[in-house]
């Protein structure tokens, strides 16, 4: 089976895509991003990396994804993530779960609240 996009995840200064193929009876999930960051002389530098594929999904989440925008997610894969959702907000570190509570991820419940309207697969 060919490559999809199963999220694309947006952060001011960067952000990820993860892209997912199935292999057999499984899945394999690998990201590319970018991110920004300040060098010695403090000018901007963009910094881009992809991972190696892996079969677990969550491995290839930043922890703090619930702080990004979700601007595309699959729908084989709502479902994944709105399992996964409010775990990974209370595994946040303290100063970025107040944060969260501040800034409460309504992208990512619109987006997770259409899984059950769609009944999108979760068992991916």
């Amino acid at each position: 089976m060919d490559q999809i996009t199963v999220a694309d995840l947006g952060v001011e200064g960067g952000g990820l895509t993860i892209y997912g193929r199935q292999e057999g009876c499984s899945w394999v999930f690998w990201t590319e991003g970018s991110s920004i960051a300040l060098d010695e002389n403090d000018d901007e530098e963009w910094r881009y990396w992809t991972t190696e594929p892996v079969a677990d999904l969550n491995s290839v989440l930043p922890a703090e994804w619930p702080l990004f925008f979700p601007m595309e997610i699959h729908p084989e894969f709502r479902g994944w993530f709105r399992d996964h959702y409010e775990k990974a907000c209370l595994t946040l570190r303290e100063d970025l779960k107040e944060h969260q509570i501040e800034h409460p991820g309504n992208e990512w419940r619109g987006i997770l609240d259409s899984a059950v309207a769609d009944g999108a697969d979760t068992s991916a």
